[in-house]
């Protein structure tokens, strides 16, 4: 009736609290009844893995139910129209996980609205005054290039390092954003392009939790150094080398260019941070993370790799935002909270 009524409208469902497996069923009825929607909906609001879990079992019924039908080899665009638990919002280390989960997806996703009018979901404390997580929006906003494949240490599993990262081959600039543990990490960005150079500029900022209403200054340089590249790899190795310990509430900022000849200014020592070195809790060792790994679509382009150590898949060219699918060209755009 929508449709006969309005020819143009787009039509999103079922919106459900989480995947139900009746979920299943619905899409059952929408091909008897040739009534599907333009849009697929539920809401994720528990915890960043179910993400990941949730949109490959519902991949996996599209695929089996669509066999034989209009919609064989489609994959809906699919809006996770609420997502984060209550007490997530405003943490950039607890939200970045959010984000790398959404953006590995390659799912739409909207900020749940949760605890106080007006704020933007937690990220604003007042008019033109952000928190953390306002600020981990912005460094997420600017982001540009192509998104690059990043595999964290346990991908399925909350609470633990994560991260999303992009490579802009136009500006020769790689950005990545991670957090989500305490203590001890190692980045290993790998087959660096060789563009940038035998030397490159690596810079650290870390995006701090103030609280929902905590104002939050610009998020500080804890780490600006020029370093070799060896044999197409760098390692940032959080915790020790006079890089500080991750904290786990907070999100980090990495962003990798050229040396040009870069001198960093002055600036205090290093906070010291706490260093674990013990691995997480199955004892695999301490995590890593690892960049790299050549990716092929028109051109070779570098990817990241891991948050520990296997190899990486090209996510090609597809480019990261929170709400709303972004083309190949398009610019990318910050995300935009439910209010």
């Amino acid at each position: 009736m929508i449709r006969q009524e309005l020819p143009g409208a787009r039509i999103a469902g079922p919106n459900t609290s989480i995947l139900y497996p009746e979920v299943e069923g619905f899409l059952r009825h929408a091909i008897a009844a040739d009534t599907m929607p333009d849009i697929v909906t539920w809401h994720e609001l528990s915890n960043p893995a179910a993400v990941r879990t949730s949109v490959r079992k519902y991949r996996e019924w599209e695929d089996r139910l669509f066999k034989g039908t209009k919609w064989q080899g489609r994959h809906l665009p699919v809006n996770i129209n609420e997502y984060a638990y209550n007490y997530h919002t405003s943490v950039p280390g607890q939200m970045v996980q959010w984000v790398a989960a959404i953006e590995d997806s390659k799912v739409d996703a909207d900020i749940a609205y949760w605890n106080i009018d007006g704020n933007l979901s937690d990220s604003a404390v007042q008019a033109n005054r952000g928190n953390g997580q306002w600020w981990l929006l912005n460094a997420y906003a600017t982001m540009s290039g192509h998104t690059l494949a990043v595999t964290p240490p346990h991908p399925d599993r909350s609470y633990t390092l994560q991260g999303v990262a992009t490579l802009d081959s136009a500006r020769r600039q790689m950005r990545l954003l991670f957090g989500g543990k305490s203590g001890d990490a190692t980045i290993a960005l790998m087959h660096v392009p060789a563009s940038f150079g035998d030397t490159v500029r690596v810079r650290v900022r870390e995006i701090d939790w103030t609280g929902q209403l905590g104002d939050s200054p610009p998020p500080v340089v804890v780490g600006d150094r020029v370093m070799p590249v060896k044999d197409g790899q760098i390692d940032l190795t959080f915790g020790r080398d006079g890089w500080p310990a991750l904290r786990e509430e907070a999100a980090y900022e990495l962003v990798l260019s050229p040396d040009r000849a870069y001198a960093p200014p002055p600036s205090p020592p290093l906070a010291a941070g706490l260093r674990s070195g013990k691995g997480d809790p199955a004892g695999a060792g301490p995590d890593r993370a690892r960049a790299g790994g050549f990716a092929r679509s028109c051109r070779p382009l570098p990817c990241l790799e891991r948050l520990s150590g296997r190899g990486v898949q090209d996510r090609g060219r597809r480019r990261a935002r929170l709400r709303g699918r972004c083309a190949a060209r398009r610019p990318l755009r910050p995300a935009r909270p439910r209010q």
